[in-house]
This record gives structure tokens, C-alpha cells and sequence, in this order.
């Protein structure tokens, strides 16, 4: 068999090695650049999970949304779905003085739960 019979199948295993590569650099790589989960750990691998919506009412009744209020004041940290919010969020949204309540709402169900500040 000459080298010329044998580039086609070379070609192949070439093309379905880099393709195999680029798959397999390309998942994780667009997990590490989203913003919404802890990336190349092991939460990677365990399918999509959904994250609760956290947002915070203040006193005069407008909502927003944890990832804004926190960028604004300064105040908390969004850190990802390996953390309870419920339990996390109040006691550092809370010492703001017109927060009124942090709303968590859960997903897929959309079972919304409202704290209210103590105070």
C-alpha cells in the first residue's frame, strides 16, 4: 500500500481526534466564562441546576435584584447555588436601613418565599 491510500483514513482520525479536543475544552471553557455556578468543579458535571432568583424589596416597594443591589452598595456577595440564601442573605442585606424583606423565589417550581428584615 502506498502513503497516498493511507492519508484519507489518517485525515479521518485527525479530524475525529481534534474534534473529540476541541469538545471536550470547549464545554468547560464556556462554564468557567458564565457567571451563574461555581466553574470546572464538580457541579460542572451534574447537570444544570437551578439557581433561586434572590432579589430585595426596599421600603418603597420597588424589587431589586440581589446581583444589582449588591453591585451598587457594596453590601453582600452573590457567591453561587452551593450556598442557602435563605439562611445568608437577611442578616447581611438587612443591616441597609430601607430594605424591607429579601424575596427568594425557587425554580422550576416558582415557590416565592419573602423574609422580612428584623429589626
Amino acid at each position: 500500500m502506498s502513503l497516498s491510500a493511507k492519508r484519507p483514513r489518517w485525515i479521518w482520525a485527525a479530524l475525529f481526534f481534534f474534534s473529540y479536543l476541541a469538545v471536550h475544552l470547549a464545554v468547560p471553557l464556556k462554564r468557567f466564562f458564565r457567571d451563574d455556578s461555581i466553574s470546572l468543579g464538580w457541579t460542572m458535571y451534574a447537570g444544570v441546576q437551578q439557581v433561586p432568583k434572590t432579589s430585595v424589596r426596599l421600603t418603597d416597594g420597588t424589587l431589586v435584584p440581589l446581583r444589582e443591589f449588591a453591585a451598587e452598595r457594596g453590601v453582600g456577595r452573590v457567591v453561587g447555588n452551593q450556598v442557602d440564601e435563605a439562611r445568608w442573605t437577611p442578616p447581611v442585606v438587612c443591616t441597609e436601613p430601607d430594605v424591607k424583606a429579601v424575596e427568594i423565589i425557587y425554580k422550576p417550581s416558582d415557590r416565592e418565599v419573602e423574609i422580612p428584615c428584623q429589626r
